[in-house]
C-alpha cells in the first residue's frame, strides 16, 4: 500500500519537484522491504544517478547495498560500498558503518583474512565513535572468522556483546541474523539450554 501511494504521489510531482527525491528514496525502502529487491536497487541506482541533494547518498546507497547482498551478490554490495567511502555526500560515521559492512560482504565471499582486517580496523573505529551499529557487525564478523579456525570460549565472547549491541534500526533480518549466530556458538560449546533461550530474550 505504502508503495502504490508512493508511486501516485511520484506520477502527480513534476520533474522539477525538489520531493522527488525523498520520494524516491521512500520508493526504494518500500520496494526493499517487499523483498523486491532489483527493483529497489534500481529505484535506488537511477535517483542516485540523478538526485542534485548529495545528503541522499548515504541512504540511497545502502539501499543498493542491503539490496544486491540480499540477492545474493556480495561483489556488488562490496563495489558500492567502495564508492560510498569516497563518496562527498557520506558522514565519517557512515563510512565506518560501511566499512562494518564491507567485512561482511567479504566474509561471504570467502575472503576471510581480508574479512577479519577489515572488521578488526572497523572494531577500533567503531569503539571511538561509540557507534553499536557498526561495532556488532566487526564483532561478529570476527566471532564466525573465529569459529571457522577454533571454535571455543573467545568466538562466543565475541559474539555475544555483537548480539547485545545489536540496534533496533538494524534491519530485522540482520538483527535475528545476529542473535542466531550467538545461538549457534552456544550449541558449538554444548550449551543447549542457552541456546534455546537466547532467542528469546537479549543477552
Amino acid at each position: 500500500m505504502a508503495l502504490l501511494l508512493i508511486d501516485q504521489a511520484l506520477a502527480l510531482a513534476s520533474s522539477a519537484d525538489p520531493r522527488r527525491g525523498q520520494l524516491q528514496l521512500y520508493r526504494a525502502v518500500a520496494q526493499l522491504s517487499c523483498g523486491r529487491l532489483a527493483e529497489a536497487e534500481e529505484t535506488a541506482r537511477c535517483a542516485l544517478a540523478r538526485t542534485r541533494d548529495w545528503g541522499w547518498e548515504g541512504p540511497l546507497r545502502w539501499i543498493i547495498v542491503h539490496a544486491s547482498f540480499a540477492r545474493g551478490r556480495p561483489d556488488l554490495a562490496l563495489d558500492e560500498i567502495h564508492a560510498a567511502c569516497g563518496g562527498s555526500g557520506v558522514s565519517a560515521l557512515e563510512v565506518i558503518r560501511f566499512r562494518a559492512s564491507s567485512a561482511l560482504c567479504l566474509f561471504a565471499l570467502g575472503r576471510l583474512p581480508e574479512a577479519g582486517a577489515v572488521a578488526a580496523a572497523t572494531r577500533h573505529a567503531a569503539e571511538a565513535m561509540d557507534d553499536d551499529a557498526a561495532l556488532a557487525n566487526a564483532l561478529h564478523i570476527l566471532a564466525a572468522k573465529r569459529f571457522l579456525e577454533a571454535p571455543g570460549t573467545e568466538a562466543l565472547e565475541l559474539s555475544r556483546p555483537a548480539a547485545r549491541l545489536t540496534p533496533e534500526t538494524l534491519h530485522p533480518a540482520q538483527r535475528v541474523w545476529l542473535q542466531l549466530a550467538l545461538a549457534n556458538s552456544y550449541m558449538e560449546l554444548d550449551r543447549y539450554q542457552d541456546a534455546q533461550a537466547h532467542p528469546r530474550s537479549r543477552p
